[in-house]
């Protein structure tokens, strides 16, 4: 299993919806119909729940930096002892019938001047709508958290000055999904403005809250065999101890080579027949071919890697890497290429920021692309320091990249903190490898694609300088395995 940031929900006027009661403003947002929410600026005396001023990354490792800082809001105009509630929806997921539960965690903090109540909801789609589902997951709900009482505002519950403002609340709850339903989780808020002493005096009020969800979900790792010309699924909830799920063909695969994953939709370069096969993985152990693409651009394609709505695809007979938009990802639209005459039998590719490196089998070096504008990268340079022999496969863990040699089976290791010098740091086998292709890594574990004796090598890979072997898997199911690829649900 990995755990994923799945989406971060924050209040602001545009995603959160009013309610006359909390039940209608969860159901408002579940279906986006109704009234959003006024904007309410800030008071000097309001707490404030702030991102880090250097929190604006969107890396691995702040997931959540990209979005804003929430807002205070409020259904105005305000006035003594009302109560307004609000919701706000994540977007809508499935887990597929034929896999495990999946789990969710979510840590809430929220802020009102003055009191509140909140409640943590499953929705799930019926007919076309979203409705409450029954019975709740445990850990969600009618569970109501209170911060102060907002239910009777006339008994007892004045501001006087200086005004007793409202603390931030904090709350978690960890909760199982079910399978093979659309759904939405729901977060709803009841807020009631404070009678004033003395009656008439300026009277504010505002919500502000931030609720980070994550989820704990399957992975699986697939394999390309151009032995049998079939891709295997394995789970690899347990890393260590993949377990042989499912495999595929469709009737169209020839040598399938580099795999890349993006959303739900898997590509697989179809090397023997020079195209580009696109499969929808919405149901990981059943893939269903949704459709090819070449238009005359590929010979012999073999690496894939995607950036954004950018698909770069090596091509080893005429050593060019071409460009694909997938904006819509079923109907690739040829960009262009390019080669500029430092490409020599291109294998596969790995990016790190804006960063792009192509493993150049037919001259023992690994190209460097600056991909700032991803439709024109730009050469920077290249490395090999006599340690590189037939370079097929690249894997980037933080600041570490992976080759592996096909022809010396080793697999060396590059420190690249700066991505255009990387320095050699060491190598790795153990008599273990043979003709290894391409890599994949999931959290601390490395695999490694050992084509020579139809193997999948596994390393722990914690200290990322110095793998330690742990196993290999085979069960008589591969067959010459060339490309890896590993597909978290929902991330």
């Amino acid at each position: 299993m990995s755990i994923i940031p799945f989406e971060r929900l924050i209040s602001n006027t545009s995603t959160v919806f009013l309610g006359i009661d909390m039940d209608q403003a969860a159901i408002n947002a579940a279906n986006g119909i109704g009234n959003h929410p006024d904007f309410v600026p800030r008071l000097p005396n309001w707490s404030s729940i702030e991102k880090f001023d250097n929190d604006s990354s969107s890396e691995d490792f702040s997931p959540f930096g990209g979005v804003q800082n929430p807002d205070y809001i409020w259904d105005q105009p305000t006035s003594d002892g009302q109560t307004s509630a609000f919701a706000i929806a994540s977007k809508e997921f499935t887990i597929p019938s034929t896999l495990l539960t999946a789990s969710f965690s979510i840590f809430l903090d929220a802020v009102a001047d003055n009191a509140m109540k909140v409640k943590i909801e499953l929705f799930e789609k019926i007919g076309g709508n979203f409705v409450k589902t029954a019975p709740q997951p445990s850990g969600l709900g009618d569970i109501t958290w209170i911060s102060g009482d907002p239910n009777n505002p006339a008994v007892g519950l004045t501001e006087t000055k200086p005004f007793n403002w409202q603390d931030i609340r904090m709350y978690s709850t960890r909760f199982t999904v079910p399978s093979s339903k659309t759904l939405k989780i729901v977060v709803s808020f009841e807020a009631t403005n404070y009678l004033i002493q003395p009656p008439g005096s300026f009277n504010a009020a505002g919500l502000q809250f931030v609720a980070d969800i994550y989820a704990t979900v399957p992975e699986f790792l697939y394999i390309s065999n151009i032995g049998d010309n079939t891709i295997k699924i394995y789970d690899i909830t347990n890393p260590v101890v993949p377990v042989l799920t499912a495999q595929f063909n469709g009737g169209v695969f020839n040598f399938p080579g580099g795999l890349a994953i993006t959303d739900s939709i898997l590509y697989i370069a179809n090397s023997g027949n020079d195209t580009v096969e696109i499969f929808d993985i919405t149901n990981p152990i059943a893939p269903v071919h949704v459709s090819q693409f070449n238009g005359g651009n590929l010979n012999q394609p073999f690496g894939l890697i995607v950036t954004d709505n950018i698909l770069y695809v090596s091509s080893v007979n005429d050593s060019t890497v071409q460009i694909y938009d997938i904006t819509n990802p079923t109907t690739p639209s040829h960009l262009g290429q390019f080669n500029g005459g430092n490409l020599s039998s291109p294998r596969e590719l790995a990016i790190t920021g804006t960063t792009l490196y192509v493993a150049n089998s037919g001259n023992n070096t690994v190209q460097i692309y600056d991909i700032t504008n991803p439709t024109t990268p730009a050469h920077l340079g290249q490395f090999n320091g006599g340690n590189l022999i037939n370079p097929v496969g690249l894997a980037i863990v933080d600041n570490t990249l992976y080759v592996s040699n096909n022809t010396d089976n080793t697999v060396e290791i590059y420190d690249i903190a700066n991505p255009v010098t990387p320095i050699h740091l060491g190598q790795f086998n153990g008599s273990n490898l043979n003709n290894p292709a391409g890599l994949a890594i999931t959290d601390n574990i490395l695999y490694v694609a050992n084509s020579g004796d139809s193997t999948v090598e596994i390393y722990d890979i914690t200290n990322s300088t110095a793998p330690i072997r742990i196993r290999e898997f085979n069960g008589s199911n591969l067959n010459s395995p060339i490309g890896l690829v590993i597909f978290t649900l929902l991330d």
